[in-house]
């Protein structure tokens, strides 16, 4: 006894399938939207005393998984990107000022999708956490320069001035070339690349949002945690300071003597 029966729903088409004993919907189609009006639907018919179990499989099922496991890895993969950048600074609070754009690529790549009048998907999702490792560069190269610029005895605010000055050109155009690789590929309407260009929506915008963020947002948490915590002064060599106790206690004893 298998019976087939389709259902025109807007511009979705259920298909049901109804085998002895085991009635099953199939949603392949239906977006997460779709779905979910669907599962409202079913339960104010009270589908529970027709003893009907509503689940989603197929597609939507794995796509699920895979969420579930970029929730639970991507803090690790952040764990691990802090630990490198902490390592080689030797500073706890300079990944954080690094770090402290990733929300506005995210940010960038959701303004992106509007702009390009594009639907949030799965893809873009992985295009949001790929993002995550590419926008800390342009902060991170910032850093270096306003850390080297410090030990070469400039003051603060003259450090992350001249920094931005001599950074702006290589940051800019870093970004705008990437900006511009990834533009054939958002143009492209061809179907074996329509899954691809929400992915490179994000990245796109997401960098191009990001750079402008990072020229503001790097100096000025610079400049805050400096006058909070002291954020970002040379640290003394030991051998200096070994070698400068020294000379003051030869002067002192020649005058003793």
């Amino acid at each position: 006894n298998l019976g087939q029966a389709n259902a025109m729903v807007g511009q979705r088409i259920l298909q049901e399938i109804g085998q002895t004993g085991i009635p099953v919907v199939n949603c392949s189609n239906a977006c997460a939207t779709g779905a979910t009006a669907f599962r409202e639907a079913w339960t104010s018919i009270k589908a529970g005393l027709y003893d009907v179990v509503l689940a989603v499989g197929g597609e939507g099922e794995r796509q699920s998984e895979s969420l579930e496991g970029l929730y639970t890895n991507y803090p690790i993969a952040m764990l691990i990107m802090f630990a490198l950048l902490a390592i080689p600074l030797r500073s706890y609070l300079q990944p954080l000022v690094i770090m402290s754009v990733i929300p506005f690529g995210a940010i960038g790549a959701i303004f992106g999708h509007f702009i390009m009048d594009t639907p949030l998907v799965f893809f873009s999702i992985l295009g949001i956490i790929a993002l995550s490792g590419v926008v800390v560069n342009a902060s991170l190269v910032l850093v270096i320069t306003i850390n080297r610029l410090r030990e070469e005895g400039q003051d603060m605010l003259e450090a992350v001035s001249n920094a931005g000055a001599v950074r702006f050109r290589p940051i800019i155009l870093t970004s705008v070339t990437t900006f511009i690789g990834l533009v054939p590929l958002m143009a492209t309407a061809s179907p074996a690349t329509f899954f691809i260009i929400p992915m490179a929506i994000s990245l796109a915008y997401g960098v191009l949002f990001a750079t402008a963020i990072t020229l503001f947002l790097v100096p000025c948490l610079y400049l805050i945690l400096n006058d909070l915590v002291g954020f970002g002064e040379p640290e003394k060599d030991a051998d200096e300071d070994a070698e400068l106790t020294f000379e003051t206690e030869l002067v002192a004893g020649k005058n003793s003597v």
